[in-house]
């Protein structure tokens, strides 16, 4: 099961309330934080699988190159990321820039609102995140891009249609960016580069804690299943046995039970040990709600009305009044 969807299978009663199945599933060695990640209305509809947290990812061989130093990720702030980027710019020679453009998923847009003491969605499945945090949320966005931060407007959209392999960090073109700590991996292997996870600026003036968990997937049963103690004891086994993570170990994410992340991290390659050691250390705050009904094309929404503002269709402020209007009829019209 997926997050986007999560909500639209539960709500129209095709998953199993898990907790209904607690004899035969344990979940002890999970995080309450989570759990929480698969909870629809106060019910447990879906288990995680793996757990991944948004992260800085850097790329160090380019700093060395250009001797810059490594920020600070213990305190710095959003303002620090584009100072950092705009130095690395500026010794790029207009070959490497600073920072690849955020503004292109869920992820940082509910980082940007979760450190404004705000929310996405309310319990209900409202659209509840102030305009004015959505405005300076794009506002950032395309100060770095008129600073030369990140690359021309051009040069972002073409990188944000294409696939992992061929953004900023991939290619060694940005420094700096945005991703899950989970795909350190797969942006190692295909840059080259020695990256490091940092820890994401602003947490430390922020009004409430941005980073959470967010699962790469869950197991769900279905609600007409015939056998839903087996289901249960089935599910049991891929999440809490030993013998399915020795054949599992990450492919289908950092182990969200934390008993057996444990066991197989000395198992692991460098960056997949890496990127389960940030997830342990990371300072997450409440899981946020999952995704409501209907809004399964938030991504689509954010990333349109982040070119917009990249190419100076829309203001900020124009920007943020729509995201709230259209993806809210989005969700009335589910």
């Amino acid at each position: 099961m997926d997050e986007l969807y999560l909500s639209s299978y539960a709500e129209r009663g095709a998953l199993l309330d898990l907790g209904t199945a607690s004899r035969h599933l344990k979940t002890a060695d999970f995080d309450k934080s989570a759990l929480d990640t698969g909870v629809v209305k106060g019910k447990q509809y879906a288990l995680p699988v793996g757990l991944s947290t948004y992260a800085i990812v850097a790329n160090t061989d380019l700093l060395d190159k250009f001797k810059i130093k490594l920020p600070d990720d213990d305190t710095w702030s959003w303002e620090d990321l584009k100072k950092a980027g705009d130095e690395v710019s500026k010794a790029g020679g207009g070959k490497v820039t600073g920072v690849q453009s955020p503004g292109f998923d869920a992820g940082g847009l509910n980082i940007w609102a979760r450190q404004a003491g705000a929310a996405p969605f309310d319990e209900n499945g409202k659209v509840v995140v102030p305009p004015e945090v959505l405005t300076s949320y794009w506002t950032y966005i395309k100060d770095l891009a008129k600073q030369g931060v990140t690359p021309s407007p051009s040069v972002t959209i073409e990188r944000a249609g294409g696939s992992l392999d061929q953004s900023g960090t991939a290619t060694n073109a940005s420094v700096f960016a945005t991703w899950w700590n989970t795909q350190l991996s797969s942006l190692t292997t295909a840059s080259g580069a020695k990256l490091k996870l940092l820890r994401l600026p602003g947490e430390t003036q922020a009004k409430s804690p941005g980073a959470y968990f967010k699962s790469s997937m869950y197991w769900s049963i279905s609600s007409r299943s015939k056998h839903p103690a087996e289901a249960a004891l089935f599910v049991d086994f891929l999440a809490n046995s030993q013998e399915a993570a020795d054949i599992l170990l990450t492919d289908r994410g950092v182990p969200a039970n934390k008993k057996i992340r444990a066991a197989i991290t000395p198992k692991l390659t460098e960056t997949d040990k890496a990127a389960a050691e940030y997830l342990d250390t990371a300072k997450v705050g409440q899981a946020p709600r999952v995704t409501p009904n209907g809004a399964s094309d938030l991504e689509a929404i954010i990333k349109r009305h982040t070119e917009e503002v990249l190419f100076d269709r829309e203001t900020p402020e124009q920007a943020a009044k729509s995201f709230i209007t259209e993806l809210q009829a989005e969700i009335d019209g589910a």
